[in-house]
């Protein structure tokens, strides 16, 4: 027990006890008065007891009301133009070395970003096959209905008003068609995985964003930027009944130059659920598809011939040739 000479009381409520701190507006002049010498002593200018500071050194005064930074110290004095202007000119040189590898990184982040999408919509296809006898979901693009398939169309997720008022067309729930279904059917319900963060075209995801919202369709076609193929190379649309390796069923937007979404080369999703870089160094790709979105026929027909080419390229990069032409709906044998 305290003896009652040593009892102290607690400080009542309100007041400021005894051992905190009592003068915060001292002990901040105290701090900045200690900061001002400091600094002072760095560039060896001169100081008063009171705290003002004269830049520049000089002969030390002899007397007692000022004292100056040490001998050691006087002589130095702060930066001159000439420094900044030196020190300027390398960080702007080491921006100019720095910022077009940062940017490369950046896009190599944005690729890897692109292939994780394609895997998730690949893992969410084959889930899909599993529900509904091995098929892949339908599309309207890949029925005989004129003199070519329009294998360009094969970017749509959900088609429009248009679209929905042809009575062949008029099947799909919701109007939801390719890689929409997965979409539709709540198989991968995040719209934008399918929309690639590289992309440079006319379909970001921001023209999209409101009509993946419920009841909110503007009746306008919804654009994605993956390209899906619907069929495997051999002309079946049962998922289990293609070649795992080496075929291909989702790319990069093959609608048109623009909607390649990555500088040198596509991502690949292949039947066994694997994502490969297609390298397009040769340019071999890229030229080969149409320049621009055209509604006349010839156009169509010239850039639905594009796609099938593109997907042609894709697999015998793999390795594989062909035993059916994709673009034909009952598939027809190619010569070796």
């Amino acid at each position: 027990m305290h003896s009652q000479g040593s009892f102290r009381p607690l400080a009542a409520p309100g007041r400021i006890s005894k051992r905190e701190p009592q003068f915060p507006l001292l002990r901040s002049c105290i701090a900045l008065k200690i900061s001002l010498v400091f600094i002072a002593t760095l560039g060896g200018s001169e100081v008063n007891r009171c705290g003002s500071i004269r830049l520049g050194g000089g002969r030390p005064s002899q007397e007692g009301s000022r004292w100056y930074a040490p001998k050691s110290l006087a002589g130095r004095r702060g930066f001159t133009l000439l420094d900044l202007i030196v020190s300027i000119s390398i960080v702007t040189l080491l921006m100019a070395i720095l910022i077009p590898a940062l940017a490369g990184t950046r896009e190599t982040a944005r690729r890897v970003s692109c292939a994780s999408n394609q895997r998730q919509i690949g893992l969410s296809m084959a889930m899909y096959a599993d529900d509904h006898e091995e098929f892949m979901p339908p599309s309207i693009f890949l029925r005989p209905g004129g003199n070519f398939l329009p294998l360009n169309e094969m970017m749509t997720l959900r088609l429009s008003d248009n679209d929905m008022a042809q009575p062949r067309n008029r099947l799909s729930p919701g109007g939801w068609d390719g890689l929409g279904y997965l979409i539709g059917y709540s198989y991968l319900p995040a719209p934008k995985v399918f929309y690639c963060p590289s992309h440079r075209g006319s379909h970001p995801y921001s023209r999209y964003r409101d009509e993946f919202k419920l009841w909110n369709h503007s009746g306008q076609r919804t654009v994605g930027n993956y390209h899906y193929r619907g069929l495997g190379p051999n002309g079946t649309p049962m998922l289990w009944s293609i070649r795992p390796s080496g075929s291909s069923l989702v790319s990069d937007g093959l609608k048109t130059q623009s909607d390649i979404n990555h500088n040198d080369g596509v991502n690949v999703l292949r039947a066994d659920l694997g994502v490969f870089w297609f390298s397009d160094d040769t340019r071999e790709l890229v030229p080969s598809l149409a320049a621009s979105e055209s509604q006349d026929q010839q156009d169509a027909a010239m850039a639905s011939a594009a796609v099938r080419n593109a997907w042609t390229l894709f697999d015998r990069r793999q390795g594989q040739r062909y035993e059916r032409d994709p673009g034909e709906p009952n598939g027809r044998r190619r010569s070796n």
